[in-house]
């Protein structure tokens, strides 16, 4: 019988001596929570992450899972907090932010490209993944709606005091860039990659639509039809970004035609 295990990050706050002059977000641990609740009403293995979990600590323990991951069992990372990018000569490399260190769009993607078992892998990211360097920005809170980038300023502040450690990485996992994996991996992400996503106190923009879609949704909905609605729910209230659906190393036919989060 098929098992499905869930992991859940959500950070809102970083290091401040490692991110000097971060603003706090106030809804990501609030947005893994409630994945976190949903998955484990789907029958998922839901483990929460701590807050102030490091980069380290999470590729360990999703190398610890895969290892006991079989033949058609459901692998599901959902992470909410800050996104930002490290402009390296091309292409640019979008991050997730850990407590004291960004990590790396490929680094991500090469956890599973030596995986020789047919296990299903989605990936849900509410978080910022902006087009162009110049393009970040730390937007300002306008009636309670903050954005989840990360200042360019203190992105670079970060990538100078971990430097040796990036260029380290960004060398050693430079064959998965543009997310040149053999293994087909799903993901449901906040926007484009131009875009930055927002939050208010409650939720982030996209994990509330999420939800939303989610109560709304009928029994046979797949992937890309839970995108679907979210995207338009997101559209029917004005907001700007625009969630997006992307399938790395190929078509898996369960992952396409099947309930979503059916294990």
């Amino acid at each position: 019988m098929s098992k499905g295990i869930s992991i859940h990050v959500g950070i809102d706050k970083l290091d401040g001596s490692w991110y000097p002059g971060f603003k706090p977000l106030k809804a990501a641990y609030k947005d893994a929570s409630a994945m976190q609740e949903l998955a484990y009403s789907m029958g998922f293995s839901a483990c929460l992450m701590p807050k102030n979990i490091q980069k380290e600590s999470l590729v360990q323990f999703i190398s610890d899972v895969l290892k006991i991951l079989e033949d058609g069992d459901f692998l599901l990372f959902t992470f909410a907090g800050h996104g930002a990018q490290i402009p390296k000569d091309d292409p640019i490399h979008e991050t997730l932010c850990f407590y004291y260190m960004q990590m790396l769009d490929s680094e991500v993607y090469s956890l599973f490209d030596t995986l020789e078992k047919d296990i299903r892998i989605l990936l849900i990211f509410d978080s910022c993944h902006s087009g162009d360097a110049g393009m970040l920005f730390e937007s300002p809170v306008e009636d309670g709606v903050r954005s989840r980038d990360l200042a360019f300023e203190t992105m670079v502040e970060n990538v100078k005091k971990n430097a040796e450690n990036y260029l380290m990485r960004i060398e050693r996992f430079k064959e998965f860039e543009n997310e040149n994996i053999r293994v087909p991996v799903y993901l449901m992400a906040a926007c484009r990659k131009e875009e930055v996503a927002k939050e208010d106190d409650d939720y982030g923009f996209y994990t509330r639509h999420f939800l939303k879609a989610w109560e709304m949704r009928n029994a046979t909905d797949t992937i890309p039809d839970l995108h679907d609605a979210i995207k338009k729910s997101m559209l029917d209230e004005g907001i700007t970004q625009i969630p997006q659906l992307k399938r790395y190393g190929g078509i898996h036919p369960r992952l396409e035609n099947e309930p979503i989060l059916k294990i």
